[in-house]
């Protein structure tokens, strides 16, 4: 809580829950293998749509996070909050995380209630039943839509980025990052997946909201951790443009 009003961020709408411990994640690697991660869900498991002053939101935007981490999300309260979110005319946005399983399936009902879905290759391709293989993104982008998705499906793979709205679809390669540039990945999905938001909010183009992600997500592979490598996005403009895309 001091950390985020140590950096002018409103927390007068934060609940504590009393007796429950923070959820923290573990996160395990090894060069060239896929992260492993580790989580105690701790207080955040018991968060859902009565923790939500809804009288009191001003916002135009809500994005839901972590589905599939969130006990009472995944069990229902995400579509109850996502629905009210947009009946009182607030834009919503979801993301999820990765898992080897059929849990994906209790996404399904709230696609329709989300304006922009935000996903890497692996979820996208585990929500709408296909290979999620660099020629099937445009096709997977645009079943989701049809799925119910309101305004854009945003998909971010290490290789390019998809942002597929009901008119069009546009792809943008990443770009190739110089040998020893990446201290670590992990974060880099949630700066992507923020640099979207702030792009869209801003009533950016949808190649505009590729580039803002992408710029945000290679500033967080220049650390180990999952945030020292980001500053304001209005200082990383430029930062990159040197380097070439894939």
């Amino acid at each position: 809580m001091k950390a985020l009003q140590n950096n002018d961020v409103d927390t007068s709408g934060v609940r504590v829950a009393c007796g429950e411990v923070t959820s923290f994640t573990d996160v395990m690697s090894i060069t060239g293998g896929q992260r492993t991660f580790f989580t105690y869900p701790g207080g955040s498991a018991a968060f859902g749509y009565d923790d939500i002053d809804w009288d009191s939101l001003t916002c135009k935007m809500l994005h839901l996070g972590y589905f599939l981490l969130l006990e009472k999300v995944d069990c229902g309260d995400g579509l109850r909050i996502l629905k009210e979110a947009q009946a009182r005319g607030i834009k919503t946005s979801i993301d999820l995380v990765s898992e080897n399983s059929d849990r994906y399936t209790a996404v399904i009902p709230c696609l329709p209630y989300v304006d922009n879905l935000i996903v890497n290759e692996l979820e996208a391709g585990k929500l709408c039943g296909m290979e999620p293989t660099e020629e099937n993104l445009p096709r997977i982008a645009k079943k989701l839509l049809d799925m119910g998705v309101r305004e854009r499906v945003i998909i971010h793979t290490p290789a390019l980025g998809i942002c597929a709205s009901v008119t069009d679809c546009i792809s943008l390669p990443s770009y190739r990052l110089p040998a020893g540039f990446i201290k670590g990945t992990t974060g880099a999905g949630d700066a992507f997946c923020s640099g979207a938001l702030i792009a869209i909010d801003q009533g950016k183009s949808d190649r505009e909201i590729l580039e803002y992600a992408q710029t945000a997500a290679i500033a967080a592979l220049r650390t180990p951790d999952a945030t020292g490598g980001l500053e304001p996005l209005s200082t990383l403009f430029g930062t990159f443009e040197n380097f070439e895309r894939i």
